[in-house]
């Protein structure tokens, strides 16, 4: 669930504080291997899809979002 996603419900319904997240949830974001290149990634990153997932060398879960690839882009 995205922050936004979050904001929209609490604007549209205050009592959905109460809510639980699998109710309310967006769709997964999208996986990408760990040697995606930006052209690969900017592929999967969209208004509606802010961000993408890789799984690092030691296991763990990484968000790449779409701030991410800008600023690697601007280096």
């Amino acid at each position: 669930i995205t922050e936004n996603r979050i904001l929209e419900l609490l604007v549209e319904n205050p009592a959905s504080r109460n809510s639980k997240i699998k109710d309310v949830m967006e769709k997964p974001f999208p996986v990408v291997p760990l040697n995606a290149t930006a052209a690969d990634i900017s592929k999967n990153i969209s208004k509606q899809n802010t961000a993408v997932i890789t799984k690092t060398n030691t296991g763990e879960w990484s968000i790449i979002t779409e701030f991410d690839l800008i600023e690697a882009m601007a280096e």
